[in-house]
């Protein structure tokens, strides 16, 4: 039976690994830049969102509070009273 080739060692030189090893690390940070940027990107759309809203939520709570636990529309009552 014939045996398989064993791979020899590597034919490249210093320079030539120095090289791969210079583009592989310019290709992985170039892609995580991407992906951070992307991420980031998201997260700030969402923070902008939230300060938007939160007034809205603060406002609605502070009177749900002051209502004796009640939740009810301002002005509800108003305009059944004046459309029966």
């Amino acid at each position: 039976m014939a045996s398989a080739p064993r791979p020899g060692p590597s034919n490249f030189t210093l320079s030539e690994q120095w090289l791969l090893m210079a583009a592989t690390v310019f290709v992985c940070g170039f892609l995580g830049y991407v992906v951070y940027d992307a991420v980031m990107a998201t997260a700030t759309e969402m923070l902008q969102r939230l300060l938007v809203i939160s007034p809205l939520i603060l406002i609605i709570s502070v009177h749900w509070l002051s209502s004796g636990r009640q939740f009810s529309i301002p002005y509800s009552r108003v305009r059944a009273w004046c459309h029966p």
